[in-house]
Order: structure tokens, then C-alpha cells, then sequence
């Protein structure tokens, strides 16, 4: 949900709604604080098209003798990029491309850096979103507010909630940062927000991708599976991950 008010709001927890959190939504410049904040601590954000390019970079330094390997494996991340919701690759593309991404992780040092920052990101961004922006709360055995000199909630407390609400409500705190009742008029780059090994959208917007390959096309299973008339050739099958993970080993 888009909030249109910079107002105070009042945040019942999804799973138990007796706990409330109240959120004010900060304005650009302390948006900008936080994510300075976040910048300081090695997590500012990682984007879409950053992973993408290491990633590729990784395959072609891995896959220095099969370049065609290579050029498959990226083009399947085009193709997985352009996949809607409720889609899947086939499942030897998918495979494939999870060997492949696990040994250029394990190999290629700018892409595997790029995977740590968002991780990072993802654990801090809800709990420096929380201190900033919560500013009470009710519901039976929670924490006394503490804060420091600063004016924020202190680190130490913060402790004293459980991790699976820090999350829910510093998520939503940040999401209140972008409150506006205008329309954009273009669409950033997509963040990663992941602490796994692969990517998830902060923003609906896929950047830095290729043009969208043909649309997936439905078996009489009803099961979705990508069109190969995109890609060169054959799509590739677990050898070509296993190509790129030998190779990994190598190195």
C-alpha cells in the first residue's frame, strides 16, 4: 500500500493485531540520513543490473573456453528476469542457472561482494528503519522505549524484540518513505532485498535488463515454460552449470 499522508499511522502487526506500532514517515531528507546511515555500514543499495553485469562477467572469466556456454547462461537470466509472477523457466534451465550463479558466487569476487552488500542491507535496512521512524507502541510484554542522546531508539533495546517484528514493521516503516500521492514519472532501477543468494525486487521495475525475450508459452499441463526461440541454439542443459562449477574449482 502507498501512503499518501506524511501523518502519524497506526501499524497493527499482520499476525496478531492487539500489538499496534505507531510510524511517522519521514520526509526526503531523512530518507536520505538513512540511507547514509546504511551507506556507512556497507549496505547501501545493490541494484538489478549490478548483479547482473558481475554475474555475466563472472560466466565469461569462468567460461573463457566455452563462450557459448557463457552467452546461454546470460541469456537465461534475461529470460528469468522477463518471467511474470505466476512463471517459471523449465526446470533443466533453472537448474542450470542455480549451478551456474553458485559458482561464479563461489569464484568471482565482485559478484559475491555484490551478494554479501545486499545481504547486509536486507538485515539492517528494517532494524535502522525501526529506530528512526517507530516512535511508540502497544500491546502486553513489550520493551520501555529507550533512547539515546540522539533522539533514536537505542541499538541495545532493540534486542528486545522479536527479529520477525523488527522486520514487519521497519519494512513498513521504510515503505512509508515513499509515501506520495503523485504519480512517478519514471521508474527506478529495481534494488535487490534478499539475504539468499538471489534477487527480489524492492520496485516492480526490472532495469539494466535486455529486451524481454518472447513470452513463455503454456503446455497442456497448464505448467509455464519459457520459449527457447530467443535464445541461440538449444537451451542449455545442467552441464553447462556443471561447466562453470568445475571451473570454479579450478580457480
Amino acid at each position: 500500500m502507498i501512503r499518501t499522508s506524511k501523518a502519524p499511522f497506526a501499524f497493527p502487526l499482520p499476525w496478531n493485531k492487539d500489538v499496534v506500532f505507531t510510524i511517522r514517515a519521514g520526509d526526503v531528507i531523512e530518507r536520505g540520513d538513512l540511507e547514509a546511515a546504511l551507506a556507512e555500514e556497507g549496505a547501501a543499495p545493490v541494484f538489478d543490473f549490478q548483479l547482473q553485469a558481475a554475474f555475466a562477467d563472472g560466466l565469461k572469466h569462468l567460461l573463457a573456453d566455452a563462450p557459448d556456454e557463457a552467452e546461454q547462461l546470460i541469456e537465461l537470466v534475461t529470460a528469468e528476469a522477463a518471467l511474470e509472477a505466476d512463471e517459471q523457466l523449465p526446470a533443466d534451465e533453472a537448474a542450470a542457472l542455480a549451478e551456474a550463479r553458485d559458482a561464479v558466487r563461489k569464484a568471482w569476487t565482485p559478484y559475491k561482494l555484490l551478494l554479501a552488500q545486499a545481504a547486509r542491507r536486507s538485515e539492517l535496512l528494517p532494524m535502522l528503519s525501526f529506530q528512526r521512524f517507530v516512535t511508540a507502541w502497544a500491546g502486553e510484554g513489550l520493551p520501555v522505549a529507550r533512547k539515546g542522546i540522539d533522539g533514536l531508539l537505542k541499538i541495545d533495546m532493540l534486542s528486545e524484540f522479536a527479529p520477525i517484528v523488527l522486520l514487519a514493521v521497519g519494512k513498513e516503516a521504510y515503505r512509508a518513505l515513499y509515501a506520495s500521492g503523485a504519480e512517478k514519472n519514471f521508474a527506478p532501477p529495481s534494488q535487490s532485498d534478499e539475504s539468499q543468494a538471489r534477487i527480489a525486487s524492492d520496485t516492480p521495475a526490472k532495469a539494466g535488463s535486455s529486451p524481454r525475450p518472447k513470452k513463455a508459452a503454456r503446455g497442456r499441463s497448464g505448467q509455464t515454460t519459457h520459449s527457447s526461440r530467443s535464445r541461440k541454439g538449444s537451451s542449455p542443459s545442467s552441464t553447462s552449470g556443471s561447466t562453470a562449477a568445475g571451473t570454479a574449482q579450478r580457480a
